[in-house]
């Protein structure tokens, strides 16, 4: 029973300055180091109030628990910023959305068939699909109506070559640009410094001192 006290004190510790760890960086927009240190006394007051109140004496285990928990609540308070200072699609999800889009001769046309396909779907109009198709899945030419493929073909070469390239260069742009926002974004990784080692070093110590019990002795 004693240890499940420890870990709800510590838990509870731990939740209150992980809020105000991503309060404050939510509100700044910056991720303040030092604050991991606050989390650590929080969390080893939380253990320690959880032995106080099963009526328990000082010990080593209690210590190593806040520890432990003040390392997995700085690292929780890390990530959580990070995802809403950073947030949306990460680097590789950005990379792999670059490589499936296409600018070849089937992949332009197939364009111009969702055209066609959205301009009968907004008229009400009925799309024979191939067995097992959806518009949403439509991608290379045999996913398509042959009579909607045809149209879409007409309507390509009726563009001209000129605004073809320029269509195709359109695609082009933006594939670099996607590839150009995945080089760049940051990775949870790059969140630790050098400094972090100072900061979980002083959480560490705080939260095992003050859950031993033995915070203030000397």
């Amino acid at each position: 029973m004693g240890l499940s006290r420890w870990i709800v004190g510590g838990c509870v510790g731990g939740a209150i300055g992980i809020l105000i760890w991503v309060a404050v960086g939510y509100f700044t927009q910056y991720e303040v180091g030092w604050i991991a240190w606050g989390i650590g006394f929080l969390v080893g007051v939380g253990v320690r109030y959880g032995a106080h109140l099963g009526d328990e004496e000082e010990g080593l285990a209690q210590g190593l628990l806040a520890s432990v928990m003040a390392i997995g609540a700085i690292v929780t308070a890390k990530f959580l910023l990070f995802s809403i200072l950073v947030g949306g699609v990460d680097s590789e999800g950005l990379r792999e959305l670059a490589s499936m889009i296409r600018y070849d001769e089937e992949a332009m046309i197939a364009s111009m068939a969702d055209e066609i396909a959205e301009e009968m779907m907004d008229r009400g109009a009925t799309i024979d699909w191939p067995p097992g198709m959806t518009y949403e899945e439509a991608f290379h030419q045999a996913d398509y109506p042959p009579d909607l493929w045809q149209q879409a073909e007409t309507r390509w070469n009726q563009l001209g070559a000129q605004e073809q390239q320029e269509r195709k260069q359109q695609r082009i742009m933006f594939i670099s640009m996607l590839r150009d926002a995945a080089a760049s974004r940051p990775s949870f990784a790059d969140f630790f410094s050098p400094w972090d080692l100072l900061w979980f070093g002083l959480a560490t110590i705080t939260a095992y001192r003050i859950g031993i019990g033995t915070y203030g002795d000397e």
